[in-house]
């Protein structure tokens, strides 16, 4: 007998694609891997970092709050600092939903949306992306019941790159005023 949930149990193992990975023919862009060395000013600061002795305290994120909120136009107290975005994912999924309530996750799309609401034991919709349409926007609506809990927005949307329009993500939000809207932007300057 498992410790731990059947519905976990149950899950497969995250398997990142890591096949036809070529620097050399390939920017990578996937995983968030650097394609350029590390800056010298970078590497600078990292060592004056080090060296004032200071990794052994919890780190202040003032500044880089308010210069996050500033970037993007919202109030610092908007700006939630995560260990990445697999965590902050994590934590929206978490704190907006319960056990078997209804998320849309139009699909493809990144792979910790769906290991995040299948931990939660979440019911997934999964409107699909088409070559034609691209973003399911009109599936999307369709989908969505009082019990739908979460919809999640990638834009753009990783692998496809579809970006969704502002128009877009307000009507759904408006359709489904009492789920949460997650609107993944990580990659959002390659579409400026």
């Amino acid at each position: 007998m498992s410790v731990f949930k059947s519905h976990i149990a149950a899950m497969s193992a995250y398997a990142p694609p890591l096949e036809g990975r070529d620097p050399g023919q390939h920017l990578l862009l996937d995983f968030n891997e650097r394609t350029l060395p590390v800056s010298p000013q970078v590497r600078q600061a990292l060592l004056d970092y080090l060296n004032n002795d200071q990794l052994q305290m919890y780190p202040s994120y003032g500044e880089l709050t308010e210069r996050i909120a500033e970037y993007n136009g919202i109030h610092s107290n908007q700006v939630m600092i995560t260990n990445g975005s697999d965590q902050g994912i994590d934590l929206i999924i978490r704190a907006s939903c319960r056990e078997e309530d209804e998320a849309i996750i139009p699909g493809p799309s990144f792979a910790m949306y769906y290991q995040c609401a299948k931990v939660e034991n979440l019911n997934i919709a999964e409107p699909q992306y088409t070559h034609e349409e691209g973003f399911p926007a009109q599936a999307v609506l369709d989908a969505i019941t009082p019990a739908t809990r979460l919809i999640v927005i990638a834009s753009p949307n990783n692998p496809s790159g579809t970006a969704v329009s502002r128009e877009t993500i307000i009507e759904i939000a408006k359709a489904a005023p009492e789920a949460t809207v997650l609107v993944d932007e990580c990659y959002f300057e390659y579409t400026q």
